[in-house]
């Protein structure tokens, strides 16, 4: 696979193209523009990129399950770009193990921002979209099967005390800055906090996580 490369696709060639744009302005290497998931399903067989960008409404169309069809076919790193508002998609994603979802209004900075926090493994996933979805779905709905409160309760137990508090500003929907500005310490900080969250809680993304503390009653969730 080679390293740092990327595939862009969106529904218009040219907004295709100019995302492409956009994170070449960046520094980052886009390998290919595709504008359908079955060009998309193509390019990453014979490119193999590490990243994938892809328009929610290509991921919506696709007949089928995008992010498991992408897997058969390479190892990228799934990023989807939709609005906040697409929380039913958003579900869907985090399911399938979707890396990130970036909001169709970032600027370049923040989209290769994402795509470089992906390379290194990072989740990201817009924070008003995080708290739509904890209004809506159990962690259950986000998995896709039956997880025990009880489970739940226990993992969280084990964490550290700063982890916990950490985990709470995600429940409330709290981005790094403000996490960071409520605990006094600096974002990269609250990274560290994150990532060692997600390993202790077998968690996929910062919304599998917010989702385990809510249901353990963090955040006045239930």
């Amino acid at each position: 696979m080679p390293e740092g490369t990327i595939v862009v696709c969106d529904a218009l060639c040219a907004v295709a193209d100019a995302l492409a744009a956009y994170l070449r302005g960046e520094g980052l290497t886009v390998v290919a523009t595709v504008s359908g998931s079955e060009e998309l399903l193509a390019a990453v067989a014979e490119h193999r990129p590490e990243v994938v960008l892809v328009d929610v409404a290509v991921f919506r169309d696709h007949p089928g399950r995008l992010i498991r069809a992408l897997a058969r076919v390479g190892d990228a790193k799934v990023l989807i770009l939709g609005p906040s508002t697409a929380v039913d998609e958003a579900v869907e994603a985090v399911q399938d193990g979707v890396q990130g979802w970036i909001l169709t209004r970032s600027s370049s900075a923040e989209m290769a921002r994402a795509v470089r926090g992906a390379l290194a493994g990072e989740y990201w996933v817009p924070f008003e979209l995080v708290t739509e979805v904890l209004r809506t779905h159990t962690l259950a709905d986000l998995r896709g099967e039956g997880q025990e409160g009880t489970d739940c309760d226990a993992r969280v137990a084990a964490l550290g005390v700063r982890e916990k508090l950490v985990l709470e500003c995600l429940v409330e929907g709290l981005d790094r800055r403000a996490i960071a500005r409520r605990m006094a310490v600096s974002e990269h900080t609250v990274r560290t906090h994150v990532r060692r969250i997600l390993k202790k809680l077998d968690a996929h993304s910062m919304l599998e996580a917010a989702a385990i503390g809510r249901q353990a009653g963090l955040g006045g969730g239930t």
